[in-house]
């Protein structure tokens, strides 16, 4: 069941259909019982609704995703670390967006790249900042 639904969310997907594959993913998570599992449709779901701006969605499932990284894909580590903290950006938790923003390591800009550019990323970092942070915040995350 859990592939059936996850290759039926892909279709969805495919031709353009966000809130049904987000729907049908969120029931391939429903049936997946190994961390991978969760952690990969957890991601997927992550980013479509990053793509629908969905916040809810994009909240619950990039936190979730983060919770259940291993590592295993430098790549994907830094696309959740960035869902996640768009998450906190979207919800004008701008502190956590700082905080989240400014502890992540942006070696991999391609990874970067597939999400938001790096010069918007960058935005974001010393907007949320300069909102939410004092000086010695800010001197000591950023600089």
């Amino acid at each position: 069941m859990r592939i059936a639904f996850f290759e039926l969310g892909k279709i969805h997907y495919t031709f353009g259909f966000l809130n049904e594959a987000i729907k049908t993913w969120i029931r391939s998570h429903d049936f997946s019982t190994s961390e991978d599992d969760l952690f990969n449709v957890s991601f997927t779901i992550a980013q479509a609704a990053f793509e629908l701006m969905s916040t809810p969605y994009l909240s619950k499932y990039a936190g979730e995703a983060e919770a259940r990284d291993k590592c295993k894909s430098v790549q994907k580590t830094v696309q959740i670390k960035i869902l996640d903290a768009l998450a906190s950006l979207a919800m004008e938790n701008y502190r956590d967006a700082a905080i989240k923003l400014t502890a992540m390591s942006l070696g991999d800009i391609e990874a970067i790249s597939e999400l938001v550019r790096p010069q918007d990323l960058a935005f974001y970092v010393v907007i949320a900042s300069l909102k939410s942070l004092n000086r010695g915040e800010i001197k000591q995350s950023i600089l």
